[in-house]
């Protein structure tokens, strides 16, 4: 670990799939850390990533602004990770990604916080018409218009599709062949494109934002390798030594699938998920040309065949005896 400093940081959803990441990065370069969550009773392991006292879950939930001035008083630096992909009860896209980022960066702004690191994704629209209802791509496109009007050095990261040990990429694919021997549905189009970027990098990467001049910018943050859904499915059945073929899904019959899933205690495919394969997930040329990447950051990207052989080798036929011949003495 680093030399500790007295710098505070609140991460908003710091207990989600990204947030856990982002919190050892930051308590692992010294950072003393506020896990802002709904459950902080189920966010104590996250303490074992740094000194006693060094990390800390506190209670907030997006939707109670009191909760957000508690999390961020006295917090040096805020990043913002609350998002939802799929709606649900009271937890609607408008409220939580455009009217959520409003709240967070207008507490920021109140405590005089150095810098606000407020998490999208890529390919945000604004609604064609105001009255037409939030999509996940139109909730954050207002959500960053909301974060940079209430805060307005704001950082704004733009992630493409994101893995690491407990994503829903290649983790899904894999657990499917191994439960179905016959075959693996790929849910999106074929000839969508997308950068899978590691979820270590792009902790790093926030480290980096804090630690460096970046007021005001907008980083779009994608791996080395440029893949479709098809090649993201083989790859994954090739690390774990499954020679299954893949099944193109129709649209309608994904859409089918999803609507079941909402029913089911395990969704093997959302909605939301189907609406955002639906387009390229790319980096644009005009982010990598101002340095507005994990390159401009000083961070080589993780290839993704490199980084998921550790968290998917118990899906191969043989465990971890798998990666390796057995040699006869």
């Amino acid at each position: 670990m680093t030399n500790s400093t007295d710098k505070i940081v609140t991460v908003i959803g710091g207990s989600g799939f990204i947030g856990r990441y982002v919190t050892r990065s930051l308590a692992k370069a010294g950072y003393r850390v506020r896990v802002a969550t709904r459950r902080p009773d189920l966010a104590g392991h996250l303490q074992t990533n740094g000194n006693v006292g060094q990390v800390f879950p506190v209670q907030v939930n997006i939707r109670y602004p009191s909760s957000i001035d508690a999390a961020i008083k006295g917090a040096d630096y805020v990043i913002n990770l609350a998002g939802i992909l799929d709606p649900s009860g009271k937890q609607k896209f408008g409220v939580v990604n455009a009217v959520g980022a409003k709240i967070v960066a207008e507490m920021a702004t109140k405590h005089r916080v150095k810098k606000l690191v407020h998490f999208s994704t890529l390919n945000v629209a604004a609604k064609q018409n105001a009255d037409d209802k939030y999509s996940y791509l139109s909730s954050n496109f207002d959500g960053e218009e909301n974060a940079a009007a209430a805060f307005a050095d704001a950082i704004i990261v733009r992630p493409s599709l994101v893995f690491g040990a407990e994503d829903r990429l290649f983790n899904r694919h894999a657990h499917f062949a191994k439960l179905n021997r016959k075959f693996v549905p790929v849910f999106s189009d074929l000839d969508k494109s997308f950068e899978p970027v590691f979820v270590n990098d792009v902790a790093k990467a926030v480290v980096a934002m804090l630690e460096g001049d970046h007021a005001g910018k907008t980083f779009e943050l994608g791996g080395p390798r440029k893949m479709t859904m098809g090649e993201i499915v083989q790859t994954t059945l090739n690390a774990i030594d499954r020679d299954i073929k893949m099944v193109r899904l129709p649209r309608f019959l994904s859409n089918i699938i999803a609507s079941i899933c909402t029913l089911l205690p395990y969704s093997w495919v959302t909605k939301g998920e189907l609406k955002l394969w639906s387009a390229d997930q790319l980096v644009t040329e005009e982010a990598k040309q101002a340095g507005l990447t994990l390159a401009g950051l000083g961070i080589e990207a993780t290839d993704c065949e490199e980084a998921m052989l550790p968290y998917l080798q118990h899906f191969r036929p043989m465990g971890d005896y798998g990666l390796h011949e057995l040699k006869q003495e």
